[in-house]
């Protein structure tokens, strides 16, 4: 096989593997409330996600927000998403105006990065009765997760309802919260290589 055949193949898989190399290190999803979860005023449920293992982010701000009005709740400042700990937290609903169009945002408050939004889910009144996915064992309380009470309607001059403590030597080191970057950054560099290679022959 000529060389000249073989470097447009290993241009485009260098470039597939970059893109998913930037993705990987990108991933975040919300796994719980799901769309059109029914959640109840008086009980408590689990707010759960998954994230990607490399991608740098150590802690996050919990917001609880609506569609249709303006406004909203600050539900819990740093939460820990570092490996081993646990991907969740609970979230107890006390006097939460009830309405269909909530949804929860998952971000550094500080510049305003959003890394993720949930589904739209309903919160009720507490005396409504849900037969949904509120009693699904999804939402359900986690036990190892900490829980936060989240009660009135949005007010923009309330302050967080709680605030996690830094994670003192928890996150990783810079050299490994790059190497997804790095990886991605050196296949570009190298297509590029091989591209100009190839054009000059």
């Amino acid at each position: 096989m000529r060389l000249s055949n073989l470097l447009p193949r290993q241009a485009s898989a260098c470039i597939v593997f970059s893109c998913l190399a930037a993705q990987a290190s990108a991933y975040f999803q919300v796994s719980s409330p799901s769309s059109g979860a029914q959640w109840t005023n008086g009980e408590t449920y689990a707010v759960t996600w998954i994230k990607g293992v490399n991608d740098g982010i150590t802690a996050f701000d919990l917001e609880l927000a609506r569609l249709g009005n303006d406004g909203l709740i600050y539900v819990a400042r740093d939460v820990p998403c570092v490996k081993g700990s646990t991907p969740a937290i609970n979230l107890a609903f006390v006097d939460v105006p009830p309405a269909d169009d909530y949804f929860i945002l998952f971000l550094n408050s500080t510049p305003g990065t959003v890394f993720a939004t949930s589904d739209h889910f309903s919160i009720l009144s507490s005396s409504s009765s849900s037969s949904s996915s509120s009693s699904s064992e999804s939402s359900s309380p986690n036990p190892s997760a900490p829980t936060v009470t989240v009660s009135g309607p949005p007010n923009l001059t309330k302050a967080f309802v709680t605030t996690f403590p830094a994670s003192n030597g928890a996150s990783l080191p810079p050299i490994v919260e790059l190497s997804g970057r790095l990886v991605g950054l050196g296949t570009m560099m190298l297509t590029g290589v091989l591209g100009a290679v190839w054009t000059l022959r």
